[in-house]
């Protein structure tokens, strides 16, 4: 099969999940996950090793994608409510969840290094999920607009904390090797700074530019243009795509807020079947089988790793004294785990191959359980993040 061949059963595939899983009253993201896992690695292997890779580009712009619109629904009067409580809920989430795998992972391991760095990766939380079921069920509200700063912002913690925690474990497993703070800084920079000088370069582009086109169809282009080319830099560069492409959805929206809404609505018409190409390229990836082996480290990654987010937002959101209906359900929201953790494991592996056999088999390891839970919490995070929702009051309706 070429490439378009698989594109496009992929597509008429996912969207006859959608509509079978709507029927069960669960989140369509499930079905695309589903669909992925019976055509990929763990199922008929139509996405195999050899073309799999080949499908990334359509990954990178969906995250792109999804970075946009959460920036196009964090606006100034929003944020001068909540911009304090989202940044303390990220610092305690990704904190807690780090600090709950490391403990148990050391207890059961006795091994430093290996807990420091699982614990990392347990920080991440993946926003395709997310940020789907809230479009999905139109969901407004003061859970919906913390959720969508929260996630926006986890993936530069998340990969901050990994940075600290990779480098300290890389001291300990090799005898000569020194802790070094620059690459830390090195990671900050890129993440934030980075992120933050691309978004709002190119959206002030847009924004000098964009009137001068009169037709929709012009504006999209623009629009796309300005993506496609957040997202490239952004990779090339070794940004966030998540922060660099949300950092321009917020100038956008906030610079231009009553024009920007149409912007938004352009766009959007887009992001149906790159999300439904997104989330079946992330279940192709997975392997089921691997969930059979990680044991009880993985088992007990999967346990504290929920109850880390569960205890970190709550406790985040009472000290930013959050209402009781975002420190009661967003912890359930963040339990998605995807892109930045895999990434951050596949380059674990890699740079531990090469150090001794015990990294080597750390690194193994580390990546086995990182590969097995993101099945489970891809599939149980989007009906949590509906759950919570439902909770809070703030779902409007099903599309």
């Amino acid at each position: 099969m070429n490439p378009l061949t698989i594109v496009g059963m992929a597509l008429g595939l996912g969207l006859m999940a959608s509509v079978l899983i709507r029927k069960l009253r669960l989140p369509q993201v499930i079905g695309h996950i589903i669909i992925g896992t019976v055509l990929g690695l763990s199922g008929l292997n139509i996405f195999n090793l050899d073309n799999i890779h080949s499908f990334l580009p359509i990954s990178s712009i969906a995250l792109g994608m999804i970075g946009f619109l959460i920036g196009g629904e964090l606006r100034w009067s929003r944020l001068k409510k909540i911009g304090r409580s989202i940044v303390i809920i990220t610092a305690f989430e990704t904190v807690c969840s780090l600090l709950a795998v490391f403990l148990i992972v050391w207890l059961i391991t006795r091994s430093i290094p290996f807990a420091l760095i699982l614990g990392s990766l347990a920080s991440a939380t993946a926003p395709g999920g997310t940020t789907t079921v809230i479009q999905e069920y139109r969901a407004r509200g003061r859970l919906t607009s913390t959720l969508f700063g929260v996630v926006g912002m986890d993936d530069a913690f998340a990969i901050i904390l990994y940075a600290f925690s990779f480098n300290l474990a890389k001291s300990m497993l090799i005898p000569n090797a020194v802790f070094s703070w620059s690459s830390i800084i090195h990671a900050g920079i890129h993440e934030i700074g980075g992120a933050l000088l691309l978004g709002s370069v190119m959206a002030s582009i847009i924004l000098l530019t964009i009137h001068l086109f009169k037709n929709d169809d012009a504006k999209n282009v623009l629009l796309l243009s300005g993506l496609f080319l957040c997202v490239g830099i952004g990779t090339h560069y070794q940004c966030s795509i998540i922060l660099t492409t949300m950092c321009m959805g917020i100038i956008i929206a906030n610079r231009k807020p009553n024009q920007s809404r149409h912007y938004f609505t352009l766009l959007s018409q887009f992001t149906p079947p790159i999300y439904i190409l997104f989330f079946i390229l992330v279940g192709a990836r997975l392997q089921a089988n691997i969930l059979i082996t990680m044991g009880s480290v993985g088992v007990a990654y999967i346990v504290f790793r929920t109850l880390g987010k569960l205890v970190g937002s709550w406790l985040g959101a009472v000290l930013a004294k959050a209402p009781a209906k975002v420190s009661k359900n967003l912890g359930l929201c963040l339990l998605s785990q995807a892109g930045v953790a895999l990434g951050l494991a596949i380059s674990t592996y890699h740079e531990l191959s090469t150090l001794s056999p015990l990294a080597n088999t750390t690194g193994l390891y580390i990546l086995n359980i990182i590969t097995g839970s993101t099945l489970l919490f891809q599939i149980v995070g989007p009906i949590l993040t509906k759950l919570a929702l439902q909770r809070a009051g703030e779902i409007q309706g099903d599309t």
